[in-house]
């Protein structure tokens, strides 16, 4: 049986790229994140909606990074940097300027939505229009790299005088004037011995 299990986590090893998933302080998760080398492996995969390992049969869903958005740490609005923010430092749980020396005892408050939650929070509408902004922006660029046949062949102009014909009936003359240099031994760098 320990054979099996063995030989079922080295075929995984083999095919698989299988990373524990871990929180900030560095404990592990009871979740695994697996590479495939084809996206038909993991469209099988996903559809079964389990995996075997040796005797064990795990469940299996499809694992998406969450997408963050840029937030300036003094106003807390996603639309601009902490470093070009003019506006004055808030506090980041009631979104109101007070001294932070004490910590802040108001009610919660976005600063994006006007909601009873932080600024930020995924429940935020104006940051879930963000996260969908950003989803869709990436969308394009993987789409842009992939490269097209019709798009490729337009974008090449043939100028002929730049590529001139090869005919049969041409010479070809080879240059015999370059002549292989004579070193000393003496004159030798240490890389060239």
């Amino acid at each position: 049986m320990t054979t099996r299990i063995t030989a079922a986590i080295c075929f995984l090893i083999q095919n698989y790229t299988i990373t524990r998933l871990r929180v900030k302080d560095g404990s592990s998760l009871n979740a695994l994140r697996a590479d495939f080398k084809s996206i038909e492996e993991v469209k099988t995969f996903i559809r079964s909606g389990k995996i075997d390992v040796g005797i064990m049969i795990h469940p299996i869903r499809p694992y998406h990074l969450l997408i963050r958005t840029n937030k300036c740490l003094k106003c807390l609005r996603h639309d601009h940097t902490t470093k070009t923010c003019s506006r004055p430092r808030l506090s980041p749980k009631c979104t109101e300027e007070h001294s932070l020396e004490h910590g802040c005892q108001n009610q919660e408050r976005c600063v994006n939505c006007r909601g009873d939650q932080i600024s930020g929070h995924y429940a935020c509408a104006v940051v879930q229009e963000k996260r969908q902004a950003l989803v869709e922006l990436s969308k394009r660029q993987r789409a842009e790299l992939l490269v097209l046949p019709d798009r490729q062949q337009n974008q090449f102009g043939y100028q002929e005088r730049e590529f001139p014909a090869i005919s049969n009936d041409m010479p070809i003359h080879l240059s015999s004037s370059v002549q292989p240099q004579q070193m000393n031994v003496s004159q030798r760098t240490y890389a060239q011995v």
